[in-house]
């Protein structure tokens, strides 16, 4: 990513920082009730309502979604131009380092 996630424009703007860790291996604690696959889905579906929520408010003027999973990106709802992904660098635990490039 080229361009810092706040830069000097933004600020006056609200920006969202919505920190996912991947969809996968997620919700651990609804194994007993639910596959893998089935968490996942509940995870995107979950994350698809909190990012349609935040962009419909009319309070914020982005979102950026940080994560090092790329496949978050599936649950962006459409249409999606105010949101972004921000990819956690490979190799570095904690989704404050993304917030750093």
């Amino acid at each position: 990513m080229d361009v810092p996630l706040i830069s000097k424009a933004d600020e006056t703007r609200l920006v969202a920082v919505v920190p996912v860790r991947g969809l996968r291996g997620g919700k651990t604690r609804l194994s007993d009730l639910f596959d893998e696959d089935e968490r996942a889905g509940l995870t995107r579906a979950m994350l698809r309502r909190v990012l349609i929520a935040l962009r419909d408010s009319g309070i914020v003027d982005r979102v950026a979604v940080v994560s090092p999973d790329p496949s978050v990106a599936a649950a962006f709802p459409t249409p999606a131009d105010t949101i972004e992904l921000v990819r956690q660098p490979e190799g570095q635990s904690g989704l404050n380092q993304a917030l750093l490039i």
